[in-house]
């Protein structure tokens, strides 16, 4: 929604940073940090799962952004 209202707004930096916020969602997910919810959907092999409450999960999420 970020990224579509940057196009719609013509605003290049709203639509790099939802870029860069879902590329660290990914990346965090990928690396096995999530929520419970989102753990009995994932199998990766190789990849030890931690389960992280919500504020754990938007800091790991924040901490994985790069702009």
């Amino acid at each position: 929604a970020l990224k579509k209202r940057g196009e719609l707004d013509s605003n290049n930096d709203l639509v790099k940073f939802a870029i860069a916020v879902e590329e660290a969602v990914i990346e965090t997910i990928s690396s096995g940090t999530m929520t419970k919810d989102l753990q009995a959907l994932f199998k990766k092999d190789g990849v030890e799962v931690k389960v992280a409450n919500s504020k754990e999960f938007i800091e790991a999420i924040a901490a994985n952004i790069k702009l």
